[in-house]
């Protein structure tokens, strides 16, 4: 029998999308967050950018309004997705920081001027789109085109699709 080198499996459950002003103040640290958005003179809406904090996600995002090399954002347009990581659990900050490497080399965000390397482990990054009240989505969302359901990084190449949805009868 072939012996395969191991794979990271991760699965995401995504909350959103929010503003900023509809965060909780006192939501979970060590969560994922994915800001998209239009830039100025933008005319669709796409990932900008993916951050991890051991803080709330209002505490670091609000940061990122004031920084400088944020500026070009057009924060009117701005939709937070918060990331909760399901798989494997409990979580620890080194998942945490492998997720966001995985997630900002797939998608190339902007704003993302870190982690662009090729990450040297191999995962499939599984994510769950909710919304705000935790329902799942049943059609997919103009976000999702920027990130796939899955993603699968074997070291050399990406492998990547949605997931159909079907109801349980």
């Amino acid at each position: 029998m072939p012996v395969f080198e191991p794979i990271n499996s991760i699965i995401i459950s995504w909350l959103g999308p929010f503003k900023l002003d509809e965060l909780d103040r006192d939501n979970d640290p060590n969560v994922i967050y994915l800001i998209a958005g239009k830039k100025k003179y933008g005319r669709k809406v796409k990932v900008l950018y993916v951050g991890l904090t051991k803080r709330t996600a209002y505490q670091r995002i609000s940061e990122h309004k004031r920084s400088p090399n944020k500026a070009n954002i057009r924060w009117d347009t701005v939709e937070i997705w918060i990331g909760y990581i399901q798989h494997p659990a409990p979580c620890d900050a080194k998942t945490l920081g492998l997720v966001e490497h995985y997630l900002i080399h797939y998608s190339l965000p902007e704003l993302n001027d870190k982690k662009q390397s090729r990450p040297t482990r191999a995962a499939c990054v599984v994510s769950q789109w909710r919304k705000k009240d935790t329902e799942p989505y049943l059609h997919k969302q103009p976000i999702h085109e920027g990130l796939p359901d899955v993603i699968w990084w074997d070291k050399s190449h990406w492998r990547c699709g949605n997931l159909s949805v079907r109801r349980g009868e």
